[in-house]
């Protein structure tokens, strides 16, 4: 995905070209959102709808969102950019792909064992009354506009997600749509206890982990995060990025894939 977007011809690539996520990674959450908003079951590893999408997929539209860090070329993200105990499953579990998604559940109980918080401050741009359209991003040495929201504390996890699932059981954002224009922040605030974590972890594969205790989720337009340290790690789509002031903002329909997102009933 980056790689086109490098392209001078990038948008007329991404809006001629469909491109169709197939699930032979750990996590692969973009394919599971899509099984998922198909209305298709789920048969554990998606591949036949992954098959069935290529052959009988319709052109469909899909959200990205654009991430900028200071000294770097422009990226782009389609799933999550997550920073604190999530990321941290994340990458460090590296050393663990042999066991598939089971990686994420043996990390996870380690990391909640070894507790910490991250002192970030983040700023966001909620979507109430707003559309993406409407803003450009100011460079990341500037002040943000005045109809942005700050917070500045230790928080346990500031997730960004742009589709439902970040994995193949992990439904972390329950009201996202691959092409809603938005984007949703979650943000698990070092209020959370560990029992907490262990049922949002759990929890997370029903959708109810967003009722739980030191837990929020709102739909966002824009963001920035601005650790204050490199204690702990920032990721892209499950890329690491260098722990330092990162800043994006949602991408409305801005490629193209094969499925069958008109079986949602809205």
């Amino acid at each position: 995905m980056n790689g086109i977007y490098e392209r001078e011809d990038t948008k007329d690539i991404f809006q001629r070209v469909n491109i169709v996520p197939f699930p032979v990674g750990s996590g692969n959450g973009l394919n599971r959102s899509l099984v998922h908003f198909s209305g298709y079951r789920f048969d554990g590893r998606g591949i036949n709808f992954a098959l069935f999408n290529v052959l009988r997929g319709r052109p469909t539209s899909i959200d990205s969102f654009l991430v900028q860090q200071e000294n770097l070329e422009d990226r782009i993200g389609f799933l999550s950019l997550t920073y604190g105990i999530i990321a941290d499953i994340d990458i460090e579990s590296e050393g663990l792909r042999s066991l598939g998604a089971l990686r994420f559940t043996v990390w996870a109980m380690h990391r909640i064992s070894s507790r910490k918080n991250y002192q970030v401050k983040i700023s966001y741009l909620k979507a109430k009354g707003h559309q993406a359209n409407q803003y450009d991003l100011p460079p990341l040495e500037e002040d943000l506009p005045d109809s942005w929201d700050h917070e500045q504390d230790e928080f346990t996890a500031v997730n960004i997600v742009n589709m439902p699932y970040i994995g193949e059981r992990e439904w972390i954002a329950p009201s996202c749509d691959p092409n809603d224009g938005l984007l949703w922040m979650l943000i698990i605030r070092k209020e959370a206890k560990k029992t907490d974590l262990c049922k949002i972890f759990i929890e997370v594969e029903t959708g109810k982990h967003v009722k739980i205790e030191g837990v929020d989720m709102f739909p966002i337009i824009g963001f920035r995060l601005e650790p204050t340290n490199d204690n702990g790690c920032l990721s892209l789509d499950g890329e690491v990025l260098e722990t330092r002031a990162v800043q994006g903002i949602v991408r409305p329909k801005s490629w193209k894939t094969l499925t069958r997102l008109n079986a949602i009933k809205k």
